[in-house]
């Protein structure tokens, strides 16, 4: 059997949670089934990287890395971004590149993949099962998901964390076609398979479909050993999740803020060893920290593996997530019987066999008195069991399960006019095909006389519905499949041939397709049916649609009298047939698009569901007016320095020359409130020697600031050619002066500029 696994993610190069596991599932099931080759497809990598990780699974498996799109075998340019879609844009290019390294796999093994194993995060899943769905690919293959986390739940225990915009609409619904379409998922808990089935609204066939089974979660790398316990009057308790809303790092710290609010006597000690996106996050979580209570509760965002690790196999660990698909490092220290702490409102703790609150475990209320209490438990717990780690045995097999295809359909093109225009340039290009196809146009148009020798030219009377005259002349064809297209856009005869055998009552079919402009050719992609991504364009699929002639109702209504093509579009969005877009592009567009459907009338058109209570209308909503705000508080703030011989600062910022000794400058900073983290911008000559270093210290004590510097606080490293805004703090009080050191090679130019006060509130 042939197993191909496709993640963004793989250990030892990357540390999370879902990097470990599939570096641990591929290795056991390499020693379970040594007849099985496995294929590891990731992101672009660098050389050196590639080189590391290949070592790694060294006759474990074939590892292959996304190529660069130039670097990648297509017969077209990079798609062109349309208004409002470039996240869209953005993720079929990462699909088109999986889909690209896949296909590379398979003709450089010789051997078609048996099964595909994809992961819902992101959803990228979602065009690999397109390309199967659409019979361009992988017709061989089995195609499961794994349910690591998607974005969407994620989003879900995020709430107010996430900007509302086309960027998440595009994962939530990639993501949801992924879990929904493959033909089984992997959950690693039934809890787990539960939330997903409840977050997407899944039905109870889908759930039949999800296998529970319990992974390999540890391994021989795991560097944490059994505890050996600091005092009860000195422990240390260990947060080492990433710093992210849904791990709940602040409900760690405002937990440690209670328990040493009720136990004034205990020396504990409260660690954050991790790492984060989005370092506005952890600059809001310093925030929190009083400073008298900094050197208790203390923030790690560089420890080295080893210190991780020495500290997790002294600490009790306590892990506050509010979701979690199964956890590893849960897994990883309540194996080796060490003390862990877990929220009763997690599934994957509270709702999962193997935790045993009070044996393995201690289970806590989700509030930081509710921590605090069980912290103080603690104290006095050891555990009298481990968690059970044994994995479940596999049972994916391999099998097709390739869309039924059918017999080719009698098949007839009908080329509609755009926006009362008919050149008919499509029926001129399909000429040459043998294809039947009519044009229709308005009785009042005059056409080629070589058009209309050559093609069944079918006039609407002026006093005639359009719509109406449609549905008449497609009945009359005899044809089962029909295909709408819009002048200037032609279906190839593969679109054609792939069409008549996938299209079935309740299924349309269309692809993406190429853009011919002059001697260049593009891709045009599209988002097919994706019901977020659809508030802000209805432009699912190009204007070509193959539907079957009991479903061209569904399309066309008899009273239309324009706009045939664009309100196909937007009933084919609203409406309950399915479509199969091709990834490949297979219809070809001679025409520059101007935006099928993207009028605000048209898409006002339909519900946005249909679940019980007052429908939700999409006349009603206008996504482009919402706005997106910094996680901190963020304010300009007037600085200066203090020195009379200091330099001057103009809009730009200020220009400084480093010498290789440390040098302080005394500045000023206008606004001030109680407690906030500083911001200033800071970017480094592109031919600078080596690294500059920059520190912000409290006051203007230039020997208490330079000693500081001198052992690693507050010093930021930039890079020559780099350009950041570094930030320190938090600083307390209505504090205004304070010291900039910076250090570099001699007469380095370093700007300095656009001075940030950043709080909480």
């Amino acid at each position: 059997m042939h197993y191909c696994y496709l993640t963004n993610e793989l250990y030892p190069r990357d540390k999370g949670g879902i990097a470990r596991l599939i570096h641990n599932i591929v290795h056991h099931q390499k020693q379970t089934e040594p007849q099985t080759r496995i294929t590891i497809v990731l992101p672009a990598a660098q050389a050196e990287q590639r080189g590391a990780l290949s070592d790694a699974f060294s006759g474990i498996a074939d590892l292959v890395f996304i190529r660069p799109f130039h670097d990648q075998k297509w017969d077209f340019a990079r798609p062109a971004k349309t208004p409002g879609t470039g996240p869209f844009h953005d993720a079929f290019l990462d699909g088109l590149g999986a889909i690209d390294a896949l296909l590379e796999a398979e003709r450089t093994t010789g051997a078609p993949f048996d099964v595909i194993e994809v992961t819902d995060h992101g959803g990228l899943g979602a065009f690999v099962l397109r390309m199967r769905a659409a019979g361009q690919a992988f017709q061989t293959a089995r195609i499961v998901c794994r349910l690591h986390s998607s974005f969407s739940i994620i989003a879900a225990h995020e709430v107010f964390e996430h900007a509302r915009g086309i960027w998440a609409a595009t994962r939530m619904d990639l993501e949801r076609e992924t879990v929904e379409t493959a033909d089984y998922c992997i959950a690693h808990l039934a809890a787990v398979a539960d939330a997903n089935q409840a977050h997407f609204a899944l039905t109870d066939a889908w759930r039949q479909r999800v296998l529970v089974e319990f992974p390999p979660c540890l391994s021989a790398q795991d560097g944490v050993t059994k505890t050996v316990l600091a005092t009860q009057n000195a422990p240390e308790f260990i947060f080492a999740s990433r710093f992210q809303p849904f791990k709940r790092p602040e409900l760690f710290v405002l937990g440690a803020l209670a328990f040493i609010q009720a136990h004034p006597e205990s020396n504990a000690t409260f660690r954050m060893i991790s790492y984060a996106f989005d370092p506005h996050y952890i600059d809001r979580i310093r925030l929190m920290i009083p400073p008298e209570l900094r050197s208790r509760i203390v923030i790690q965002t560089n420890a080295s593996q080893t210190d991780r690790d020495a500290a997790l196999s002294k600490g009790i660990v306590v892990q506050p997530s509010s979701f979690e698909s199964l956890c590893v490092l849960a897994y990883e220290i309540a194996g080796k019987g060490n003390p862990i702490l877990l929220p009763r409102d997690c599934v994957a703790f509270a709702r999962e066999p193997r935790w045993k609150d009070g044996e393995n475990c201690l289970l806590f209320e989700p509030t930081p008195v509710g921590l605090a209490e069980t912290m103080a438990r603690a104290l006095h717990w050891r555990p009298t069991a481990s968690v059970d780690t044994h994995p479940d045995r596999r049972s994916i097999a391999a099998g097709p399960t390739a869309p039924t295809r059918h017999a080719p359909l009698a098949t007839h093109v009908c080329i509609l006019p755009h926006a009362g225009c008919a050149n008919a340039e499509s029926a001129r290009i399909l000429a040459q095909s043998g294809v039947k196809v009519t044009a229709l146009v308005h009785a009042d148009q005059s056409l080629d006389s070589d058009i209309i020798q050559t093609q069944d030219i079918s006039p609407v009377p002026s006093h005639q519905f359009a719509g109406a005259h449609l549905l008449e002349w497609a009945q009359s064809t005899g044809a089962a499949c029909i295909v709408l297209t819009a002048d200037g856009y032609v279906p190839s005869p593969e679109f054609l041939s792939l069409a008549s055998e996938m299209v079935v009552p309740g299924q349309t079919y269309s692809a993406n397709c190429k853009l011919h402009q002059q001697d260049k050719v593009t891709l045009q992609a599209y988002p097919g049916k994706s019901p977020h991504v659809s508030l802000y364009a209805q432009d699912i699929c190009p204007p070509c649609i193959a539907v079957h002639i009991s479903d061209l109702h569904q399309l066309v209504g008899p009273e239309d009298t324009r706009d045939l093509m664009a309100r196909a579009l937007a009933r084919l969005v609203a409406g309950p047939l399915k479509l199969i877009l091709a990834p490949m592009p297979t219809v070809l567009c001679f025409t520059a698009s101007e935006g099928w459907a993207n009028r605000r009338n048209l898409m006002g058109y339909g519900q946005i569901t249909n679940n019980a209570g007052p429908p939700l209308l999409r006349l009603g909503v206008d996504l482009p007016s919402g706005r997106n705000e910094n996680t901190l508080h963020t304010e300009s703030a007037i600085w200066s320095f203090s020195a009379p011989d200091a330099p001057e600062i103009s809009d730009g910022g200020a220009v400084l020359a480093t010498q290789p000794e440390p040098r302080p400058y005394p500045i000023r900073i206008a606004k001030s409130p109680l407690r906030k983290i500083i911001g200033l911008n800071v970017a480094v000559e592109p031919k600078a020697p080596a690294e500059v270093f920059v520190s912000l210290h409290a006051g203007h004590n230039d020997t208490e600031s330079l000693a500081a510097h001198q052992n690693g606080l507050q010093r930021r490293k930039v890079m020559p050619g780099q350009k950041f805004q570094l930030r320190w703090g938090p600083f307390e009080g209505s504090l205004e002066n304070y010291t900039l050191i910076v250090e570099g090679a001699a007469d380095v130019q370093v700007s300095i500029s656009a001075a940030q006060v950043l709080t909480r509130e």
